[in-house]
């Protein structure tokens, strides 16, 4: 009995790891937007951008846990923040006039030395200021006091990007 579960939760992992893999080639990700109020005034200030596969075929509580197993959580985490940020600046072009937008960050995207690079380049790119992109990090990567987290999330902060708790 437990064999034939066991089973069928490998079989649906490769199946999710052949879903993130034909997302990746063929622009199979988008983004919903979730909007951020200021508390006090109720004012709309930004959003999050939520990460979703196109087809459906499975939810982002399955399938990125998944993406971090095999470290596809690094090419999507550049995906994700890519499409957030040229979503805040054609809204910026349209007027509106948002805060922030934020995009979640796994704690495997630590090893990815060249996201700080990255973010600027973006940011430069659409001519966004860098205090309109929030990164929201769990508490598991704010606790974490190893150097190499440390020394990411300074190259962040000194960009001018705000860094937000996310998770708690």
């Amino acid at each position: 009995f437990f064999f034939y579960k066991l089973q069928a939760g490998l079989q649906r992992d490769i199946r999710v790891r052949e879903l993130l893999t034909e997302a990746m080639e063929q622009d199979g990700f988008e983004l919903f937007y979730q909007p951020q109020f200021q508390a006090d005034t109720c004012r709309l200030i930004g959003f999050e951008a939520l990460l979703r596969l196109k087809n459906q075929q499975a939810m982002p509580s399955e399938f990125i846990p998944i993406a971090e197993q095999n470290r596809q959580i690094l090419e999507i985490g550049r995906t994700v923040l890519k499409k957030a940020v040229q979503q805040l600046a054609a809204w910026q072009a349209k007027g509106y006039n948002l805060q922030r937008i934020a995009v979640n960050f796994s704690n495997q995207q630590l090893h990815d030395a060249t996201y700080p690079a990255y973010v600027q380049a973006l940011l430069e790119q659409y001519k966004i200021k860098p205090d309109s992109l929030e990164i929201e990090v769990t508490e598991s990567i704010y606790l974490d006091k190893s150097l190499l987290t440390l020394d990411f999330m300074e190259q962040l902060l000194r960009l001018g990007v705000r860094l937000s708790l996310d998770d708690f």
